[in-house]
């Protein structure tokens, strides 16, 4: 899910950054001579970020609160009726 989530993201800024990118080539407001730097370091920078997205995102995945999470049950679990009418039908 985290994956799928940050492939998303990233495919997004790629398209609105190289959209921008081509209205300024069109403008001549970016000129061959800028095109033509050395991409590796700016390849770097994205792959780290992209990982750091990646990592937060499925970190953020495993903090407690949120959205109510039916499947799992912490310890902090009160024994209600409900909750054990629950816990029986989740078992089934």
């Amino acid at each position: 899910m985290c994956v799928c989530v940050c492939v998303c993201v990233y495919t997004g800024y790629l398209l609105v950054y190289f959209t921008a990118l081509a209205f300024r080539y069109r403008a001549g407001r970016v000129t061959d001579a800028m095109l033509r730097i050395d991409k590796r370091p700016l390849w770097a920078i994205g792959a780290c970020e992209a990982a750091a997205q990646l990592l937060f995102m499925c970190s953020a995945a495993h903090l407690p609160g949120g959205w109510p999470n039916t499947h799992t049950r912490t310890h902090t679990h009160t024994h209600t009726a409900a909750n054990m009418a629950s816990d029986l039908y989740d078992s089934v």
